[in-house]
């Protein structure tokens, strides 16, 4: 089966999911889960090896001497730079470092294998340029227009981006290191293996666009569109996505650790097997995504929202969740020890087989929650909301909870049933 065919298999599974209730009852909930994960792996293992042309060129009958002049004469006579028109596209395997080549009309032009370090290139018209193994270190391309120009391999280091155009452009492998490009267009651009490290793409618009297995540590990306986009064994630690659009994103084995995501939306994301310890999640939105064994430990997600949202052998340990909003999610085997979730929202949400240990909740709301098999050892349940909860092989041991509100004595009994006594030291056992 292709990848195509498995990605719409998982989606139709994964509606499956979201549709489990925290009540069902259906022996093939486990095997609607397991179904899901072998789909994942089948894709996640697919191979896509990527073969990239060689760059064979062949280099420029001009000379550094003749381009220079051209750009002086139509300067000093006030016209149109034409360069493709008036000298030709290739302008590839030469010297042109330092050259002025603003405002100039560039179609197609063809700059492979040449040396561009410290050029200026603002405002020109670059669309379809090839820059590929291009030497183009501080290079300023301001407010030119770079669609589906060709930048595989360059070395971009510290380049200027600033309110460029450039829909479908390649920078397939790419050095950006430290490059910089503001309020730019980037949609559906290929960033597969590039190097983003430092970085500054804040207020840009990526939509659609690849950064699969690219690596941008330390990047910014504050208040960018990036929704749609791919990123599968990508390294983004320390990356600042501070109110950043990561709606509908698809994520696979990727680090996300020590990440800013203040108030940044995830909404209907896909993300499996990622790593997203450490980070400064507050006010970010993950509502309607499928998460799938990924961590989230020893990060700060207050007031975070989760709602609707499959969080499937998700790792929350050590964490702050105040007032987070886990709202009709399917909580599955999910660890919560060591957590912080006063004012937490877990209402109509499944926590089967879940593992809560040591875990402040405090007026937690977890009505008409589904908490079969769940696992609560020496946390705080004082005042918490537990109206019409599901409570078969759930065990409480050593936890406080006092005056919580809404436990039947139905399920009160059954608690102690499952479970040892409480401690002393916890508060008192479950009240009927």
């Amino acid at each position: 089966m292709n990848i195509k065919s498995l990605a719409f298999r998982a989606i139709f599974v994964a509606a499956n999911i979201f549709s489990v209730n925290a009540y069902s009852q259906e022996a093939n909930d486990s095997n609607i889960l397991q179904e899901f994960d072998d789909i994942i792996g089948e894709i996640s293992s697919s191979s896509s090896d990527r073969k990239i042309e060689e760059v064979k060129v062949v280099k420029s009958n001009l000379t550094r001497k003749v381009i220079e002049s051209y750009l002086d004469k139509q300067r000093d006579k006030q016209e149109p730079i034409k360069i493709t028109q008036d000298l030709g596209t290739n302008l590839s395997g030469l010297d042109l470092s330092g050259l002025d080549f603003s405002n100039a009309q560039l179609l197609r032009a063809n700059f492979a294998n040449s040396v561009l370090t410290d050029c200026n290139f603002k405002n020109a018209y670059l669309e379809e340029s090839d820059f590929r193994n291009a030497k183009a270190e501080r290079v300023i391309f301001d407010e030119a227009s770079l669609a589906v120009a060709n930048f595989s391999k360059a070395e971009l280091k510290k380049a200027s981006f600033n309110s460029v155009y450039a829909e479908e452009a390649k920078f397939y492998k790419a050095d950006l290191v430290g490059a910089i490009g503001n309020k730019a267009n980037f949609k559906g651009a290929d960033f597969e293996e590039a190097a983003l490290n430092h970085a500054d793409f804040s207020y840009s618009d990526f939509t659609g666009s690849d950064f699969s297995n690219s690596k941008a540590s330390e990047a910014k990306f504050k208040y960018a569109t990036l929704s749609n986009i791919h990123l599968k064994n990508a390294d983004w630690q320390k990356t600042n996505l501070y109110s950043a659009d990561l709606s509908n994103t698809k994520i696979n084995n990727t680090n996300l650790s020590n990440s800013v995501l203040f108030f940044a939306n995830f909404q209907r994301s896909n993300i499996l097997k990622s790593n997203l310890t450490k980070i400064y999640g507050e006010a970010a939105d993950f509502s309607n995504s499928i998460i799938l064994e990924s961590k989230f430990s020893k990060s700060n997600l207050e007031d975070t929202i989760f709602k609707n949202a499959s969080l499937v052998k998700s790792n929350f340990t050590k964490s702050i969740l105040n007032n987070a909003d886990f709202g009709g999610s399917n909580l599955t085997a999910i660890n919560l020890s060591d957590s912080i979730l006063t004012n937490a929202k877990l209402n109509n949400t499944i926590l089967k087989d879940a593992i809560i240990n040591s875990t402040y909740m405090e007026k937690v709301d977890l009505s008409f929650s589904n908490l079969s098999g769940a696992r609560i050892y020496s946390s705080n349940l004082d005042l918490a909301i537990l109206n019409g909860i599901k409570v078969d092989g759930l065990k409480i041991t050593n936890t406080s909870m006092q005056n919580v509100k809404g436990l039947s004595n139905q399920n009160a009994e059954a608690i102690l049933t499952n479970s040892q006594p409480a401690s002393q030291a916890a508060g008192k056992a479950p009240a009927s």
